[in-house]
């Protein structure tokens, strides 16, 4: 199944071996234009915060950050308008979960909320900002223990043509606080040390400098 093929100044038709080129014209889905969404992807790109390598990498306080798109059995993105051309938002919505995947089945997600396609026919999770929080276990002696091995679950929620798309699943690998920074128990995120603080441990806190001299810096 192929686009229609929209108006353009100058398309060029070129014939071959009994079949027919068609070049110099653009094409579009929705309700002018048919096509069919297939699969929910995982956008990549040089204007996006992440790339193939490091979609799934955050760290504490990160904010989810995957943007998503719609394409159909060629790849192509799905765009949708209305009768005259207008690009409109998908009339989808997409539910993120972030879980464990070793928690017994029927546990509530550890974060869920649901997101919305824009006109541009992405559904970008950075437009709201919700931040990515790892659980944590004390030990002993205070140190915290993450969470690791989880997964982001994107599921559109309605039916696409019918049909119930399956889930875009992003591994999380959780990442240590930048340097001088350290992970803040109360915040449940990343944050700077102070300048007269020093940090050994980025996944615990913030140390104050020797009271008898030292240059700490917040290194």
């Amino acid at each position: 199944f192929f686009a229609g093929c929209k108006k353009h100044p100058d398309p060029q038709f070129t014939s071959f071996g009994g079949m027919v080129g068609i070049s110099g014209n653009t094409a579009a889905y929705g309700t002018v234009y048919a096509g069919s969404a297939e699969e929910v992807v995982v956008r990549h790109g040089p204007e996006l915060p992440y790339t193939p390598d490091d979609v799934g990498h955050y760290r504490p306080g990160d904010l989810f950050k995957t943007s998503l798109q719609l394409v159909d059995s060629f790849g192509n993105q799905i765009l949708n308008t209305d009768a005259s051309g207008t690009p409109v938002p998908p009339p989808y919505t997409v539910r993120a979960d972030l879980r464990d995947p070793a928690a017994p089945a029927g546990d509530a997600p550890i974060f869920t909320s649901l997101f919305k396609f824009g006109a541009d026919g992405k559904c970008n999770l950075l437009d709201t900002p919700f931040q990515l929080i790892f659980p944590t276990t004390p030990g002993p002696g205070g140190v915290l223990t993450f969470k690791d091995d989880l997964v982001l679950y994107h599921t559109i929620v309605e039916p696409v043509n019918g049909v119930q798309l399956p889930a875009v699943e992003v591994p999380i690998t959780r990442l240590p606080c930048s340097i001088n920074q350290a992970f803040s128990q109360t915040l449940k995120e990343c944050v700077d040390c102070f300048p007269s603080q020093y940090i050994i441990n980025r996944d615990g806190a913030c140390q104050d400098c020797p009271p008898n001299g030292g240059s700490c810096n917040s290194a």
